[in-house]
């Protein structure tokens, strides 16, 4: 649980995630409780570790600045500061998360399996993420895949930031609730890797990747592995000793989510 203590018109709430210590401060309570929903703090309790703060304050009306290190990170209204919060804090903690690695990727999980979506953005992760939790999948995140040195992978999840249109900027949230599925809660044994790429005529003929090609996906997308290379190969090759990999263009998520399930819950050969 966070702690909040409140000192002259700074409200303050302090934890971590995976491992990362922060403290979130504001001007206001209401403020801070905004802060708190977007980061889902709560997945550990409070340390006494050295902690990185990010600070939201109004600076006039409806004008707010983001605030972290001694450095302003955005200025704008209440809700593009909000956002620019909980970008900016995903990332940090990405990065700096000491016993986890983090991959850019869309992630469930079926029959106890986590399928694992790495990609760049505009590749049509979240739609196919989408897809697959109206199929049945439990929904872990459209953002990351989080292993830790077992090769387990976690739910980090998020409202869904769905594209109107596959490949356009607009977005949409939607929770998985929304989408008629559920989240998923508990760490799952990796079971398929898909590396996909949306094309509006894509036909979805995929090609099987070796456990090399699978790791290097994988090693491609991953957070901090300039710093941290043997630990993020580590903690990848741990992954995929349970799992396969597969690679192709694809046209509409819906029309190929319940192969995948199909596929996950089949055992590698």
């Amino acid at each position: 649980m966070l702690s909040r203590v409140k000192k002259a018109r700074l409200f303050s709430a302090s934890g971590q995630i995976f491992g990362v210590a922060l403290r979130l401060e504001a001007d206001s309570e209401a403020t801070l409780e905004d802060m708190r929903y977007a980061t889902h703090l709560g997945l550990d309790i409070e340390t006494g570790s050295e902690q990185t703060f990010f600070r939201v304050a109004q600076t006039g009306r409806n004008a707010y600045k983001l605030e972290s290190g001694g450095g302003v990170l955005s200025e704008g209204d209440y809700e593009h500061v909000l956002e620019q919060f909980e970008r900016q804090l995903r990332r940090y903690v990405a990065f700096n998360a000491p016993q986890h690695v983090f991959v850019h990727a869309g992630t469930v999980a079926y029959d106890g399996r986590a399928l694992v979506l790495p990609g760049p953005s505009f590749s049509g992760k979240t739609s196919l993420v989408a897809a697959l939790v109206s199929a049945g999948a439990a929904y872990y995140s459209d953002e990351y895949a989080v292993f830790d040195a077992t090769g387990l992978v976690y739910p980090y999840a998020k409202p869904l930031a769905i594209r109107l249109d596959e490949g356009s900027p607009v977005q949409t949230q939607r929770s998985a609730d929304q989408l008629g599925g559920t989240s998923g809660t508990e760490p799952a044994r990796l079971g398929l890797v898909v590396c996909s790429q949306y094309r509006r005529d894509g036909v979805w003929r995929p090609t099987q990747l070796t456990p090399a090609q699978t790791l290097l996906e994988l090693f491609g997308h991953s957070y901090g592995s300039a710093d941290r290379p043997a630990q993020t190969i580590g903690t990848l090759r741990q992954a995929i000793t349970t799992t396969t990999g597969i690679k192709g263009d694809r046209g509409e998520a819906a029309t190929i989510a319940a192969e995948l399930l199909a596929r996950l819950s089949s055992p590698p050969a």
